[in-house]
């Protein structure tokens, strides 16, 4: 059961193939930052507006999306409030990107 708040993520995770989850694989240590569901209906909404309403049918931009919400340390909040001042900004699985 997913929290009511992530409904929509919960969704688009029980369509990925679970070779392609990289959330399955508790041999890695990663912090996945989830949007909420508000998130999604924006991020959503955005992709519709230039007709790409196909788009989370991709099993490719779904692990995109995935790996831009994921960084590859197993991260505390109190971990991740004690490093932001010093690192500004915490690089993800999709690579050149970063979560501030």
């Amino acid at each position: 059961m997913a929290h009511p708040n992530l409904t929509l993520l919960a969704s688009l995770l029980k369509v990925l193939d679970r070779s392609n989850n990289m959330l399955d694989n508790i041999e890695d240590n990663m912090t996945f930052f989830a949007p909420s569901d508000l998130a999604m209906e924006s991020f959503m909404a955005w992709f519709k507006s230039w007709n790409r309403t196909s788009y989370w049918e991709d099993q490719e931009n779904i692990v995109w999306f995935l790996n831009f919400h994921t960084i590859y340390s197993d991260l505390s909040t109190q971990d991740l409030i004690a490093l932001e001042s010093i690192l500004k900004s915490f690089p993800t699985m999709y690579d050149g990107f970063s979560l501030h």
